[in-house]
């Protein structure tokens, strides 16, 4: 699946494992570089890993040095022991260390960095990645909260050090945070019910009328107003600090201000299949890089998950090439072939998928086949240019309980995948990096049932919207287990608007 979405970086979140289960088929994916980071506290919770493809011998030097592992690090405040000099990373020389380090006392930073929530890489061309799983506090304690915010400072604080060191960074993985009102299904039909907010068919005006109800919606929490206060387009802008907002979130500066871009929904209440859920799966980067940005978005169509893979294709022709010779220097031994001492292994089983009566294509026009350099993220437990996490087996035993990344690695059944995969690399030169992205989902030539993806022998039928249905499973006493035919979309608010283009149209029939 990794060779299948052609990105040069994935990282994946909430790996939920302990050491014992790193293996062959997580820790040494054939063609890519892994590290990964567990917890020491809270055994089998959380875990996060970045995967850097290796360049072919055929390949650019510029590709070749975009992608030159040379420093890695657990955590974000430099507080745990370096694989490669046994001393904590901030404690190092420079030489060994990647910088930038938030400052905490020694016993908060080790509580910050306890429980396997980042993975930091540095590249040859001056360019640091990190992956994160930042923790949500869901049970709403004050000690969860007081957690949550510690790690969100420190986190933020690092990627402003980096900055002002000179170094190009992307933070990639689960915020668990929703940046704006039109990122929170439920914050707008709660505010929709109360009537606090006026529902607008132009998504541009949406945050124009309604001002004052999303930037209240930023101040209901802490975690928000720190995030927002480091976003360059953010609306919120009180308290302004004297310190420049560095970071841009590459999904909204592609698709602008889009309402229902969300990447994680309730899968008890069912809600993907009418897309009522939350957008905290981010890609952001440093301004500089960030302009560099020619393509990002989710890929809601890609399964596995409560969470949908985030993806950003990157143009590095305007970053200064550094002149060293990099291949002396070795791959740092946090690499999980290291760690965990391994040997090989495939990861295509964490991405199976049911096969199909008919082929299924993705495909995006190109003109070249020369490889350039691509950089996507993936979100939890799964991969793609985008994370995917948080990975959910049919019918568990709890319906809370959440799986490891191990449970799709120990299958006995023949692996299932998508049959057909064509992408292709877009023209570019040597130090390009490549648009290489999936058809659009929302074209008719991807087909849907309950919200995953397939392809049906019989036609889908179109709703009012003249857009594909989703086929659901009735649960009423008369019709119980009979399948039917709906709208795709949310139930929304359509009977308070003029309009309800956007929303459920009403669309019935029985399979």
């Amino acid at each position: 699946m990794f060779q299948s979405i052609n990105a040069d970086i994935i990282t994946l979140q909430e790996l939920k494992v302990t050491q014992k289960d790193i293996n062959n088929s997580i820790g040494k994916v054939d063609g890519y570089h892994s590290f990964l980071t567990i917890p020491s506290a809270k055994k089998g919770y959380s875990g996060v890993g970045v995967y850097v493809r290796i360049p072919g011998e055929s390949e650019p030097e510029e590709l070749k040095q975009s992608l030159k592992v040379i420093k890695a690090e657990e955590g974000v405040t430099g507080i745990l022991k370096s694989h490669d000099t046994g001393e904590s990373y901030r404690s190092n020389d420079l030489k060994y260390s990647i910088g930038g380090y938030p400052q905490f006392d020694d016993d908060t930073a080790k509580h910050i960095d306890s429980e396997g929530r980042a993975i930091v890489i540095e590249l040859a061309r001056n360019i640091v990645i990190i992956s994160t799983y930042c923790p949500a506090n869901s049970m709403g304690t004050e000690e969860g909260e007081n957690f949550r915010v510690q790690f969100i400072v420190a986190i933020l604080q690092r990627i402003r050090n980096l900055q002002e060191l000179g170094k190009h960074v992307i933070l990639m993985g689960d915020i668990n945070i929703s940046r704006d009102l039109i990122d929170s299904a439920d914050s707008l039909s709660e505010r929709n019910k109360l009537g606090l907010i006026n529902l607008t068919e132009n998504e541009t005006e949406f945050e124009i009328i309604n001002k004052t109800q999303c930037i209240d919606f930023i101040k209901g929490s802490i975690p928000k107003m720190l995030l927002n206060e480091m976003l360059i387009d953010s609306i919120y802008r009180e308290n302004e600090s004297k310190k420049p907002r560095i970071l841009i979130d590459t999904v909204r500066k592609i698709q602008g201000r889009k309402q229902c871009l969300y990447t994680v929904w309730n899968t008890i209440r069912n809600s993907r299949p009418n897309n009522y859920g939350s957008r905290i799966d981010l890609i952001l980067t440093t301004e500089e890089l960030g302009n560099t940005c020619n393509n990002s978005h989710i890929w809601p169509f890609l399964m596995g998950s409560d969470h949908c893979p985030v993806f950003s294709d990157f143009n590095f022709n305007s970053l200064k090439l550094i002149e060293k010779d990099w291949n002396c220097i070795p791959i740092p031994k946090l690499e999980a072939k290291y760690v965990y001492k391994l040997s090989s292994g495939k990861i295509d089983m964490l991405f199976s998928m049911k096969k199909r009566s008919a082929t299924q294509e993705f495909s995006s026009s190109s003109s070249s086949s020369s490889p350039s350099p691509s950089i996507k993220s993936s979100q939890e437990s799964s991969s793609t240019s985008q994370p995917i996490k948080k990975i959910k087996i049919d019918k568990p035993t709890n319906k809370t309980q959440r799986n490891s990344i191990t449970s799709f690695f120990k299958s006995t059944k023949k692996p299932q995948i998508i049959e057909k995969v064509d992408i292709n690399l877009e023209n570019s030169s040597m130090n390009k990096v490549s648009t290489n992205t999936l058809q659009d989902p929302t074209k008719e030539s991807i087909k849907f049932s309950s919200g995953k993806f397939m392809i049906p022998n019989e036609a889908i039928p179109h709703c009012k919207h003249n857009q594909p249905c989703v086929l659901k499973t009735a649960k009423t006493v008369e019709n119980k287990g009979k399948k039917f035919w709906s709208c795709a979309k949310d139930p929304g608010h359509s009977i308070d608007i003029d309009d309800g283009s956007k929303y459920n149209c009403g669309y019935f029939k029985w399979k």
